[in-house]
């Protein structure tokens, strides 16, 4: 049986773990709620009267024009009351005044949702809350059954601006990073800054501007290489490394071998060649040729070489 993932709340830089959230379906609306001794809240938070399981997921804005878009639209409620919404931390009680909410739909059983609501105290002072909620299903009622709430209101869709978001960088998906990648750039790194255009996300790669591995001190990249064995065969290869040049180090977290014209990972190809207790592997980075001694209990773990 697979383990649930413990829902958690940071606010002010706090985490804090929450026991359980119960979650109740309905036409046009979700309810999230959890009771426990430091936490307390019931969350009525509006969806399109559409049929979840139809949708991957759902971008939700509250009271607060959309400022990401994971896919080509947003649903956003304007002028939505949070009356019906009750939100307590350390028996203090908080009004909840916008937020958006993001639902990533598996199944009518799997699915979480992740809030981001401003809460307000009694002296009017705000705090922004973030909630990864793994709920429950407590009860679900039939999508074509419409049920009629104050707080619901018709959302509108704001669509993404295409030309404005579109990817036109040289991105791409780390799994089609190749060799023939590193002819119009040396040194690949994670393109994070982008990671909110439309169809990419933290997975994916970009040209850098280093051009010596050195430069790279502190960042993580990837590099064309080659890996020896018996100083004499030799196979390319994709390196995912970091630098520490304080340390004198150059650490391979993992990669890709290119044999018989396809990729395999740089652990499973390490594994066909530790045939004895320990073997001397030559990794070569930037026509400089470093050697590591290894074992089969090394296999795994990342490499650290010495310079």
């Amino acid at each position: 049986m697979l383990k649930r993932h413990p829902s958690k709340m940071i606010l002010e830089g706090e985490e804090l773990l929450i026991p359980k959230v119960q979650c109740k379906f309905h036409a046009n609306y979700i309810s999230l709620s959890s009771t426990s001794r430091k936490i307390n809240f019931n969350i009525i938070c509006p969806i399109p009267s559409v049929n979840l399981e139809s949708e991957e997921y759902l971008d939700i804005y509250l009271n607060k024009l959309p400022d990401f878009f994971r896919g080509e639209k947003v649903y956003y409620y304007e002028g939505y009351s949070f009356s019906s919404t009750n939100f307590s931390l350390l028996n203090k009680n908080f009004t909840v005044t916008r937020g958006s909410v993001e639902i990533d739909y598996l199944s009518i059983r799997t699915f979480s949702v992740d809030l981001e609501l401003t809460l307000q105290d009694s002296a009017g002072k705000e705090y922004e809350c973030k909630l990864f909620l793994y709920p429950l299903v407590d009860k679900v009622t039939a999508y074509s059954d419409y049920i009629s709430y104050p707080n619901i209101v018709a959302p509108k869709v704001i669509y993404c601006d295409t030309k404005k978001e579109k990817n036109i960088s040289n991105s791409k998906p780390i799994e089609e990073l190749s060799l023939d990648d590193f002819t119009s750039s040396i040194i690949w790194e994670w393109d994070l800054e982008n990671e909110h255009l439309i169809g990419q996300d933290e997975t994916w790669v970009k040209p850098s501007l280093f051009k010596n591995i050195f430069e790279m001190n502190g960042e993580e990249g990837f590099v064309k290489g080659k890996i020896w064995f018996d100083r004499t065969r030799y196979y390319q290869c994709i390196f995912n490394i970091a630098v520490n040049t304080q340390a004198n180090q150059i650490i391979i977290f993992d990669g890709a071998v290119y044999v018989e014209e396809h990729y395999i990972s740089l652990e499973d190809f390490i594994k066909t060649f530790i045939k004895k207790q320990e073997s001397i592997i030559g990794f070569e980075l930037q026509e400089s040729l470093y050697q590591k001694k290894l074992s089969v209990r090394d296999v795994g773990a990342p490499i650290e070489l010495t310079f």
